[in-house]
């Protein structure tokens, strides 16, 4: 049955690659429970996963993943046995996974329950409550590229099966690239607080592991004592966050830990406040901590820009400079990056797997950019994040940062090009914010809205979900106008007598 399809045959041959965990008698992985596996222990991990992952052609390999060396080990086997792996959540809604298993027919899973509904039989091989599930009956019939080593997905768990698909070229250039400018070496030990199916996450593993570093490996909540407790344990020297970690770092008093190994400090995927960026710069300046500010997509591996820690305090607003290897150009406005860590293309079904590089290593990012003339590059808001109302041509972006700055209080902002929409956890700032954005953006009271809910939804990779909050603000009313309406268990409440959607005159 597999007589069309090109035999398997190993990983691209790349200097050093990371996958290969050449350093031996370092300690890789410290876990949650104290164990310690060397990189020769780990690799026997790989060893035992490779030999479960046995098939003639190259296959596809969804890997259900958990802060965990299992899940570690299986990535490092994909890669290390040339199949293409697709990193997901372990706990994903079986209805968000199956419209994935239904574009992607993968050939093997590795999970911690069984998934598949009957399409899937159990390999006879596990670890640690981990088992190997293959697909039965008929191979596929579409042969997938020698190039490709990973797929993640462009929208968290949500279930969408548009995937970026990444080459065992664009995973080491990136790993290479974060390695240099962060000056990782083997004294290292990050802490694992981001999901590795993460491309932020992930990122951080894969420079590690190119040079001999020990991960601290935990699933334990950042917000936590036990989290911090582990980590000043085993002497964690980075960690990296999102813009919600670094909220929770501010909510919790972090700048009263005592976290004497704590060397760098790292914070990407997505914008953090000015004013949180600039308590946390001065916070690592006076504790010694190396703080850098990142840009990144998962389209580009992870890593796009940075901010270099010396220059923290300058830099403050913006993405920085590109990473070693990476060049920027912005056209018509829009921030273009190239790279050899551009992604080979998007996926949306098994029949896409076959498809070779269709970038050529250039990104058009979405986002709309400009650079300054300390040689730093600003993000001014998405391409998507831009509306016309009464023609004028307005960045919600730029409205939520501003907005947020006056009003001293977090909001979001949404809106299509009849009708603008602030949301926010304080009622009390209804009458500021609507007076600010009609003053400052002069849009028409008529078509200025304000909501209130009980939390900002966020995804898993802890952004504002603007998908979500898009939803809440203007789906078709399910109740009487002056009802407090529930949408997915979040609490919005209109106002009696405003029509949102109403043209100014």
């Amino acid at each position: 049955m597999y007589s069309n399809l090109p035999r398997l045959e190993a990983a691209p041959q790349l200097p050093a690659p990371f996958w290969y965990l050449n350093h031996r008698s370092s300690t890789c992985v410290v876990t949650d429970d104290g164990r310690r596996f060397s990189y020769s222990s780990l690799q026997q991990e790989v060893d035992a996963i490779k030999e479960a992952l046995t098939a003639p052609v190259k296959s596809l390999v969804f890997v259900m993943c958990s802060q965990s060396v299992p899940s570690l080990a299986a990535y490092l086997a994909c890669l290390q046995i040339g199949h293409a792996a697709v990193l997901l959540p372990h706990d994903m809604e079986p209805a968000l996974l199956a419209p994935l298993l239904a574009a992607y027919h993968p050939d093997f899973i590795w999970s911690l329950r069984e998934i598949g509904e009957g399409a899937y039989g159990d390999s006879g091989f596990g670890s640690e409550g981990y088992r190997m599930y293959r697909r039965e009956g008929e191979a596929s019939e579409v042969s997938i590229s020698p190039d490709l080593a990973l797929m993640l997905t462009t929208s968290g768990s949500t279930g969408n099966p548009k995937m970026v698909r990444l080459s065992y070229a664009n995973l080491q250039a990136n790993a290479r690239s974060i390695a240099e400018y962060l000056e990782i070496g083997p004294r290292d030990r990050p802490v694992t607080s981001l999901p590795m199916h993460y491309s932020y996450g992930l990122s951080v593993i894969n420079s590690h592991l190119l040079r001999g570093a020990t991960l601290i490996q935990t699933a334990k909540k950042i917000r936590s004592p036990e989290f911090w407790q582990f980590a000043w344990t085993y002497g964690a020297t980075s960690l990296a966050g999102v813009p919600y970690v670094y909220q929770i770092l501010h909510e919790i008093g972090f700048e009263s830990m005592d976290l004497p190994s704590l060397r760098s400090m790292t914070q990407a995927g997505g914008y953090l406040d000015l004013a949180l960026q600039d308590h946390f710069i001065r916070l690592a300046k006076r504790k010694g901590i190396r703080y850098y500010t990142m840009y990144g997509q998962t389209e580009a591996t992870a890593r796009i820009s940075y901010v270099p820690s010396h220059r923290a305090e300058e830099g403050a607003g913006s993405i920085g400079v590109p990473i070693p290897g990476g060049k920027f150009e912005i056209i018509d406005g829009e921030l273009v990056y190239s790279g050899p860590n551009v992604m080979l293309g998007y996926a949306e079904s098994r029949g896409d797997l076959s498809k070779g590089d269709e970038l050529g290593g250039r990104l058009f990012t979405g986002d709309m950019a400009r650079l300054g003339d300390n040689g730093f590059c600003y993000v001014v808001g998405r391409k998507k994040r831009f509306i016309k109302p009464m023609g004028l041509r307005i960045n919600l972006d730029d409205v939520e940062r501003q907005l947020a700055a006056h009003l001293q209080k977090r909001v979001v902002v949404v809106g299509t090009d009849s009708s603008l929409r602030v949301i926010s956890t304080d009622c009390s700032v209804e009458d500021a914010a609507i007076e600010f954005i009609r003053n400052t953006y002069h849009i028409s009271r008529r078509l200025c809205s304000f909501s209130v809910i009980d939390e900002i939804p966020v995804m898993p990779t802890g952004k504002v979900d603007y998908g979500a909050l898009h939803s809440f603000a203007f789906a078709p009313p399910a109740a009487a106008p002056d009802e407090v309406i529930h949408l997915r268990d979040v609490e919005i409440v209109s106002f009696p007598g405003e029509d949102p959607m109403a043209q100014a005159v």
